[in-house]
C-alpha cells in the first residue's frame, strides 16, 4: 500500500473536487474496491461532455453529474442525468430539447 492509500475518504473526496471527473474515473477506476466506491459515492460532478468523449464514460458518469455542459452536436441521451441541478446545451438539438422535463429531470431549477 502506498501513501496515497493512507489518505481518509474525506480527504481523497476533496482531493477528487479540482480532479476532471474524466481523469478521476479512467486513472482510479478498478486500483481497489475502496477508491471504486468512493468514486461511485461521489454526486454533483462537473461534467464537460465534447466531441471526443465515449459513451461508455459519459453512461458511467450520468448518474454522478450535477452540473452538465454539453459542447457537441452528438445527441446525449439526458434522461441518464437525473441528479442534475445544471445544465448548459451550448449547441441543442431538437432531440435534447424534448428531453429537458420536470419528470425526468427533477433537480433542474
Amino acid at each position: 500500500m502506498n501513501c496515497f492509500e493512507h489518505l481518509s475518504n474525506e480527504l481523497l473526496l476533496d482531493i477528487f473536487e479540482f480532479i476532471n471527473p474524466r481523469h478521476l474515473f479512467y486513472h482510479f477506476w478498478n486500483i481497489n474496491s475502496r477508491l471504486n466506491n468512493l468514486l461511485l459515492s461521489i454526486k454533483h460532478l462537473r461534467l464537460v461532455i465534447d466531441e471526443t468523449e465515449s459513451h461508455e464514460l459519459i453512461s458511467a458518469l450520468a448518474p454522478h453529474a450535477g452540473l452538465l455542459t454539453v459542447n457537441t452536436w452528438d445527441d446525449i441521451d439526458l434522461h441518464k442525468f437525473r441528479n442534475l441541478y445544471s445544465l448548459k446545451l451550448a449547441r441543442p438539438t431538437q432531440i435534447q430539447l424534448k428531453q429537458i422535463r420536470a419528470d425526468t429531470m427533477p433537480n433542474l431549477t
